[in-house]
């Protein structure tokens, strides 16, 4: 069976899945008359169907940085047409804390 379908009856139960493999859907909207546009973005699990959650970002709308939904199941992202190359003017990485091995 093809990976990127699965139906209802293939699913197994959230709380026995792993979460190996995903889908995403992406959804462009504009403000009317601005020339300002946000993607929204949500993910899946195949498996499962389980959404999935996009943490550690303010919920709201911002044309400015993403957001997410107050349930943050729906990433909210500013993008704009290339145009004009700029860069940023500060970048950040973080990298996730490792576990200890026992």
């Amino acid at each position: 069976m093809d990976s990127s379908y699965r139906s209802s009856v293939d699913k197994m139960k959230p709380e026995d899945c792993r979460h190996f493999e995903f889908t995403a859907q992406v959804q462009v909207n504009r403000l009317k008359d601005s020339g300002k546009f946000i993607a929204d973005v949500t993910i899946h699990c195949l498996d499962c169907g389980s959404p999935m959650r996009f943490v550690g970002l303010h919920a709201g709308i911002s044309f400015e940085r993403p957001t997410v939904s107050i349930d943050e199941l729906e990433l909210h992202v500013p993008i704009e047409p290339e145009g004009e190359k700029r860069l940023q003017t500060t970048a950040s990485y973080q990298m996730p804390a490792i576990p200890a091995r026992h």
